[in-house]
């Protein structure tokens, strides 16, 4: 059978190794020609006659407008990219078909193997099937090894209701660039539509940046129980969710800036949801951002406390539109939820318990989205499932039949929920509003910037990762390393990295978050570097030391013993 796969190929690949890049054009599937094979086919069938990968760095490029059926899944423990080719259509739209006995064929892809990397770029992932059905808990990947290292750029994730991309395993690092996730809603349950899912293992690595979720019923990002050695998510929109955002209550090092939250948790703080704790683990009022108390067997096993924990959280903006909060008005039993409830606040306010929690610059504004009918319509939606769902019977919210749709599905073409259209019908979500445009960490826009070629074009991703497809290798960008020895006596080295020359401060500061030394403040070029903090006249402690570089900020903790 390998043989046979590999004669294939020839009849239809063009373009490998293309310019010394090691590219396998892909055609869309065409059941009516044997000679051209399904992806997945594709992929697992690209061996040596011993079995062998013909690459191992194989990126699979496919058409752009281009249908392909996904009719197995494909269980790999090697590495492999897959991108959409350039051009001004549709990205390719992966759709799933069924087996021979009716089964919607799921997950797509079953990713098996420790220290793996994956590229997936400019790719649409669509969970609605051939009979144009949106079904409940599906998924599109299962990343199962550890230390993965996975990418998406420009990929769009249609219609998901069960975590489209899950990761089973632990010290993974995974990148989001430029991505959507849309339409993750269900009409039979409330809570679907999770997208990004984290086992309770710990993790490496987590970048999100000018991303986009419109409209959805469940969280966007779960992770509990566990550390994240590094998180930023920044600059992203994220346009009604009926339940909580994200799970991240627990996080040891995040920094969460510049992002839009619009129309979340539109259900509601509802008595019952206090009561059993569905969104904050003490049964605490609703907040937009959550935090908790971490596990001291967890914070231990790292050599952690609590006051090591880093959380920034600066410059979002929140808002609950009129719709949405005409629903909380109508029913006394409901509030809407704030920016950060009492509990959440005085953790932030904390400065010996919670050091390095920070918290500012975060308004409420409406960002007065330019489309303003999908947006007149979208939030009226959410409003109405949203009291179908609460003034359900208790015991019968699972069974409540809600409104919400796939935004798709509001012209009435029903073929367009499986071809999505594109540009997509909700737009960019470009947005108007003026205490928004300026207001970012970094001086840019808030949100999702790629509605503003300019100012997506200033961005200075907190991480420069090129992509494997142009030849480059994978790296990682600007990084504060922790320093060693740790803990030390009198004098240790404290290295970093940037992506790019930058002005660089490196400040330590002791308990009280007082500075007792600039070590590094001046221009560096781009590259590994080292500092020698000498402490021999400070007194024995724990002391932090932070890096800022053109946007980049990350803060970690030393001993000093004497």
């Amino acid at each position: 059978m390998k043989r046979i796969f590999t004669i294939s190929f020839a009849l239809f690949v063009s373009g490998a190794l293309l310019f010394g890049q090691d590219i396998l054009d892909v055609p869309p599937w065409d059941d009516t020609d044997p000679n051209i094979l399904p992806l997945i086919d594709v992929i697992a069938g690209d061996t040596t006659d011993q079995g062998e990968r013909n690459s191992e760095n194989r990126v699979y490029r496919l058409e752009r407008d281009g249908v392909y059926m996904i009719t197995s899944t494909l269980f790999a423990d090697y590495s492999f990219s897959i991108e959409g080719a350039d051009g001004a259509g549709r990205p390719p739209i992966l759709i799933s078909s069924k087996t021979a006995e009716g089964a919607v064929v799921l997950p797509f892809f079953k990713l098996l193997s420790n220290d793996e990397s994956y590229g997936f770029k400019d790719v649409m992932f669509q969970a609605v099937n051939t009979d144009l059905q949106q079904t409940i808990w599906t998924w599109a990947f299962e990343f199962s090894g550890n230390n993965t290292h996975v990418e998406f750029d420009g990929c769009v994730f249609n219609g998901w209701t069960g975590r489209s991309t899950n990761f089973y395993g632990g010290g993974n690092s995974i990148f989001f660039t430029d991505c959507i996730w849309r339409n993750a809603t269900h009409s039979d349950h409330p809570f679907v539509g999770q997208q990004v899912f984290f086992n309770p293992l710990d993790q490496d690595t987590l970048v999100v940046s000018n991303c986009t979720q419109f409209n959805a019923n469940g969280y966007w990002l779960y992770h509990r129980s566990a550390i994240f050695d590094y998180v930023v998510i920044e600059h992203n929109t994220f346009y009604v969710t009926m339940t909580t955002l994200f799970a991240v209550e627990h996080s040891v090092n995040l920094t969460f800036r510049s992002n839009i939250l619009y129309g979340i948790f539109a259900q509601g703080d509802h008595p019952i949801s206090r009561r059993d704790k569905w969104y904050d683990s003490y049964g605490d009022p609703l907040g937009n951002f959550i935090m908790d108390e971490m596990a001291d067997t967890v914070l231990a096993a790292a050599g952690l406390t609590e006051a090591d924990r880093s959380v920034l959280v600066t410059n979002n903006a929140y808002y609950t539109p009129a719709p949405i909060q005409a629903h909380f008005d109508a029913n006394d039993t409901l509030t809407g939820p704030v920016w950060m409830n009492a509990r959440v606040q005085a953790m932030f306010d904390d400065d010996v318990a919670y050091p390095l929690f920070e918290a500012s610059d975060n308004i409420e504004a409406d960002p007065v989205f330019a489309n303003t009918d999908m947006d007149t319509w979208m939030t009226a939606a959410a409003a109405t499932a949203a009291a179908e769902f609460v003034n359900a019977p208790e015991g019968a919210f699972w069974g409540v039949t809600s409104t919400i749709l796939n935004y798709d599905s509001r012209t009435g073409v029903a073929q367009d929920l499986l071809l999505v259209p594109w540009p997509l019908a909700e737009g960019d979500l470009e947005i108007t509003g003026a205490s928004l445009l300026n207001a970012g960490h970094d001086g840019l826009h808030i949100g999702n910037l790629n509605w503003d070629p300019a100012s997506r074009a200033k961005y200075r991703a907190p991480h420069e990762w090129p992509y494997g497809i142009d030849g480059r290798t994978l790296q990682m960008g600007s990084r504060l390393s922790q320093n060693y020895p740790n803990p030390f006596n009198h004098q240790t080295t404290i290295g970093y990295s940037l992506s790019e020359g930058a002005d660089v401060t490196i400040a330590v500061y002791n308990i009280l978050q007082q500075k007792v030394g600039t070590l590094v403040k001046e221009y560096r070029d781009a590259g590994d570097h080292t500092v020698v903090w000498d402490a021999t006249d400070l007194p024995a402690g724990i002391y932090t030391y932070r890096m800022e570089a053109d946007g980049f900020v990350q803060t970690r903790k030393m001993m000093l013993v004497k």
